[in-house]
């Protein structure tokens, strides 16, 4: 008894800023608590358990050994790591560390480090094997107050959030596994705080999981068979004021440990560039008209008749569309060639064709293999359990080498792979042993690199969104469920709504991936094509569509038939040159979705719904408020700083009006003017009223932003998801001018377009960005000092990229 109450006196307790842990050794186990701001979060009892048959014995807790250092990532660090022995043999087994350091207020790192070979780990399970750390009851000591969760999961990455995390809502939703961090938040009683827990290495291999006993579990995949002496996984624990501030922390340090466990000698963080994000396209996917699956062969002309027509009347039309997305209907099953059925007079002839269109790019798709795919005579290959076949682990980068040289000789610009969540995962050959998934998914990464190939990660798991940190040629996953179910809200599926990508956007951006939308359609109604989601319906969400697809950053991919786009909507969307007018970031969910409210709401976060309600159990269509922005540096008589226009679209919100903490970043003005996308346009020369312009005074407001409702219900007289697009333009006080950007563009102040401005109390002047091109009636909206509205088009105001008007 006095050896126990010594060891307890010998606890370490590290407060470190904002975030805080504390250890204990029992002689008989480990407790250890995290916490932040003097409130204790999470507990850890025992947090080490190993119950697999095959390895006799039970492990007992060593003393803890407390060893100070220094890293290149996060400076001064204190760790405790405790050592389990076997009570049989006291051979060590397993090491588990607690780092904290001195600097980094915001992480605590949890490590889990195999010491010996553990064999039979495998409970042929895509949950948790028979090891866990941590493993956290999720309850609260001495409080009623339920933390409130969020985590991405699915087929897709979707958001689920809620209060109280137990068994029951984290196995809401078929696949099993769970992957990827886990986010908690607390009701806002002393501003907001976030805690997010989840790996940074190893992320294909770490799973979670919430048992029985209501503990939420991490731990190596119940798929592993068996675990090798030097298996690790690291977690991070990181804290902010709020989830993308803590999500930006818990990124960060990901990024960290890419960039560490890396030789090459180029940046690994830093994407190549990828026509598919930079320049509008037309796609051929699953909802576009133009699809070539076994229905669409039947109904469409010729590929290689009607996609250069289809270039044709864009071109003619006035719009610009360089990109091409070639789906899997355009290959021979068996090699990376084109299918002779779809381009019977060859593929340089369609080549040609579409470049006499103005397509410069396209993209080939390619989601897994058949068995006797042509390469597999060269590499290994492995099965699915759902049937394809992919190259082995250690194949996989000589494989894609051959497989993108040969795509190459098609003039392949990009490449996308799909199913990974599904048929992927479900590759025994690639997830029965540690390494070997992250070992394929690197090779197909690195392929793309050596030959200049970008790439989308479509289906991806969380897990597999933090595997593509440090792969650069990764550069945009999909975040949205499948576009052709996009449609009325009675269209019978269970997928949650297209348009829910603000959440998944947290994760990705987080992580320097650009979440992808899906293609969509420019109009409600259009003519021909095969039948999408079982049926012929209508997308009354086009415009919704369009908007949240340029908002996302990542690709803006056109669905149209022939001669059916809606030529005004396209042109809000990219310049004169085809080029995506985006702004600075991913559109992402704000932090008030997160947070616990007393107002009723959706089965998705915590923001007021409608009155009317949410469309229903199955569909989940839950309210959200979504925001991105432009930043530019601006100078204001004679004096530089960076000045942000903020973007909100709010989607079957009921009245709401947001705090300055749901901007992000956090303004450096506190005025500003507020224009929703379809309001009244204002007269030039007028004095702008409020039916076109709104002021905001933060200060007079108490921190507060005007309701940003998208109106009394669900729905809006097309049966369409009623939204609303709103603009704050930021006044620069000490001139009384505000630039409110284009007025007919989605972003109206896009870096793609603008590159700086500058106001004195005369004139307003500003930088066009070299490459773009603009077309006639393009231009830049003003206020003047005396609150006037000008409107001054940019062949009149632009001596070349500079631009001005003057009072």
């Amino acid at each position: 008894a006095a050896l126990r109450m010594v060891a307890v006196l010998l606890a370490a307790k590290y407060v470190v800023g904002s975030v805080y842990s504390t250890l204990e050794y029992h002689g008989d186990g480990i407790k250890a608590t995290i916490g932040a701001n003097n409130r204790s979060w999470l507990f850890l009892d025992d947090p080490l358990k190993l119950d697999c048959p095959s390895n006799s014995g039970p492990l007992v807790a060593g003393h803890p050994i407390y060893i100070p250092g220094e890293d290149g990532l996060f400076g001064s660090y204190n760790n405790i790591t405790v050592i389990y022995t076997n009570a049989t043999t006291n051979d060590p087994v397993i090491a588990t560390t607690l780092t904290t350091f001195e600097t980094e207020s915001s992480i605590v790192l949890l490590e889990l480090k195999v010491l010996q070979l553990l064999r039979n780990t495998s409970l042929n399970t895509d949950r948790t094997s028979c090891l866990t750390f941590p493993s956290i009851p999720l309850s609260l000591e001495n409080s009623s107050t339920p933390l409130a969760y969020t985590f991405w999961h699915g087929l897709w990455p979707i958001p689920h959030a809620g209060l109280a995390l137990n068994m029951s809502s984290a196995n809401s939703m078929l696949p099993g596994r769970h992957d990827g961090p886990v986010v908690f938040n607390v009701p806002p009683t002393n501003g907001r705080q976030t805690l997010v827990l989840g790996p940074v290495d190893n992320p294909i291999d770490t799973v979670w999981d919430v048992d029985h006993n209501n503990q939420l579990n991490f731990g190596p995949s119940g798929m592993i068979t068996s675990l090798d002496a030097g298996f690790r996984q690291t977690l991070a624990l990181t804290y902010g004021a709020g989830m993308r501030d803590a999500m930006t922390v818990y990124g960060d340090v990901v990024k960290a440990y890419a960039k560490a466990r890396t030789t090459a000698s180029y940046n690994v963080l830093e994407k190549v560039t990828d026509p598919t994000l930079t320049e509008l396209g037309l796609w051929t996917d699953n909802g576009a008209v133009l699809f070539w699956n076994q229905e669409g062969a039947a109904v469409l002309p010729s590929p290689e008749v009607a996609l250069p027509q289809a270039f044709a009347r864009l071109q003619a039309s006035g719009l610009r569309v360089p990109f091409l997305q070639l789906d899997g209907w355009w290959m021979n099953s068996s090699t990376f060639t084109p299918n002779s059925q779809f381009f019977p007079s060859g593929w340089d002839a369609f080549a040609s064709s579409l470049k006499s269109s103005g397509v410069d790019h396209w993209l080939l798709y390619k989601a897994f293999f058949s068995e006797h795919y042509d390469l597999f005579d060269k590499y290994d290959k492995v099965q699915s359990n759902l049937g394809p076949f992919y190259p082995s682990a250690k194949d996989a980068l000589p494989f894609f080498t051959d497989l993108f040289t040969q795509g190459l000789k098609l003039n392949m610009s990009s490449y996308e792979t799909d199913f990974m969540s599904d048929h992927l995962l479900e590759t025994p050959g690639l997830v029965n042993r540690s390494g070997r998934m992250l070992q394929y998914l690197s090779g197909l990464a690195e392929a793309g690199r050596r030959l200049d190939v970008p790439m989308q990660w479509c289906m991806p798991t969380a897990g597999i969104v933090i595997a593509a940190t440090g792969l650069p040629a990764v550069t945009n996953g999909r975040a949205s469920v499948d576009y052709a179910c996009e449609g009325p809200l009675s269209l019978n599926v269970t997928w949650t709504p297209n348009y829910m990508i603000g959440g998944p956007a947290v994760l990705f951006n987080a992580l320097g991936l650009k979440p992808s939308k899906d293609i969509f359609r420019t109009r409600a109604d259009e003519q021909g094509g095969p039948a999408a989601c079982g049926s012929n319906h209508t997308t009354p969400n086009y415009e919704l569509d369009a908007v949240l697809a340029v908002l996302s950053t990542g690709p803006v991919g056109l669905g149209d038939g022939i001669g059916q786009t809606n030529i005004s909507l396209g042109k809000r969307l990219a310049d004169a040159a085809g080029r995506i007018l985006g702004p600075d970031e991913a559109l992402q969910a704000v932090d008030s979705t997160f947070i616990p409210g007393p107002e009723p709401h959706g089965l998705v976060g915590f923001l007021p719904i409608t009155s009317d309600g949410d469309c229903s159990i199955k569909r989940p269509c839950s309210p959200a408020l979504h925001q991105t922005r432009s930043t530019l540096n601006v100078t204001v008589e004679g004096r530089l700083s960076i000045h942000t226009w903020y973007y909100f679209v709010s989607i079957h919100l009921g009245s709401y009006k947001p705090l300055v903490l749901d901007m992000y970043p956090s303004p450096v003005d506190f005025q500003f003017l507020m224009r929703e996308s379809r309001w009244q346009h204002c007269d030039n020369g007028s004095t702008p009223a409020s039916a076109c312009l709104h002021p905001i005074d933060l200060i007079k407001n108490n921190d507060t932003l005007p309701d940003l409702s998208s109106g009394q219900s669900r729905l809006g007289a097309e049966g369409q998801d009623a939204w609303r697009l709103f603009y704050l333009s930021p006044r620069f006080e000490s001139t009384g001018w505000t630039v409110l950007g284009e007025p007919t563009m989605v972003v109206p102040m896009s870096q793609q377009r603008f590159v700086s401005v500058e106001v004195t109390a005369q004139c307003a002047k500003w930088t066009l960005h070299a490459n773009t091109v603009y077309e006639s009636t393009d231009g830049v909206a003003l206020v003047t000092p005396a609150n006037v509205y000008v409107h001054v088009l940019f062949k009149d105001a632009c001596q070349k990229q500079a631009c001005e008007f003057c009072l």
